[in-house]
């Protein structure tokens, strides 16, 4: 009998890869003015973890639960992101 754990685990693993065969060449026309990829970057992964901080020192929550709030404000959105952009018919591979 299968487990469920390892269900969700090929589930999850065919869902990035279907999420990941939509990217083209096009792509490479949006890097040569790269500022948009700049922004995103500062945004994810210093200013989101920096108010992340912030707010766990003002409301004073310590041990595992800051740890993962911190880790959560690093990569906020997960797979749902990617679905809602695919259903959206956005361009995944900029999301």
């Amino acid at each position: 009998m299968i487990s469920i754990s390892s269900l969700m685990s090929s589930n999850f693993a065919t869902l990035y890869f279907f999420h990941d065969c939509i990217l083209t060449f096009q792509l490479w026309e949006h890097i040569k003015r790269p500022i948009g990829l700049f922004i995103g970057i500062i945004s994810q992964f210093v200013i989101v973890p920096l108010s992340g901080y912030l707010i766990l020192t003002a409301t004073g929550i310590t041990g595992l639960h800051a740890t993962g709030v911190l880790i959560i404000s690093c990569c906020p959105g997960g797979v749902l992101s990617n679905t809602f952009t695919y259903f959206c018919e956005g361009d995944l591979s900029l999301r």
